[in-house]
């Protein structure tokens, strides 16, 4: 997993943002769209019709309404495809409330590596 998508998602929040939107937050969203293939605009913090289309197409893979809006379950869509890759998904055991927990403690482990 890439450390530019794990930076991205780490400072996205489930802070609802919508068209017309600016700041960081829409940055690091863009960044993650741009990692997953549906973000092909320039990631300039701005929420335009290119970041509506992407968060859009985003939701529609993950059986989400597709909006366009960033909202609480896109954010839970977006920590649950990184459970995917990291292959927790397919556990069996892994609920939506756990998988936060995981994401987080992976995500500190990514970004504060324990060195021996």
């Amino acid at each position: 997993m890439s450390t530019q998508y794990i930076n991205s998602i780490a400072a996205l929040e489930p802070t609802p943002m919508v068209l017309g939107d600016i700041g960081d937050a829409v940055n690091a969203l863009q960044a993650a769209l741009t990692i997953l293939g549906d973000y092909t605009g320039a990631i300039d913090g701005r929420y335009g019709a290119e970041t509506v289309r992407a968060v859009s197409q985003f939701q529609g893979r993950y059986g989400l309404t597709g909006t366009g809006d960033y909202d609480a379950d896109t954010w839970y869509a977006l920590n649950f495809w990184v459970a995917e890759e990291e292959g927790w998904a397919t556990s069996g055991a892994v609920t939506m409330p756990n998988v936060l927990t995981m994401v987080s403690d992976a995500i500190q482990g990514w970004l504060h590596p324990v060195r021996a």
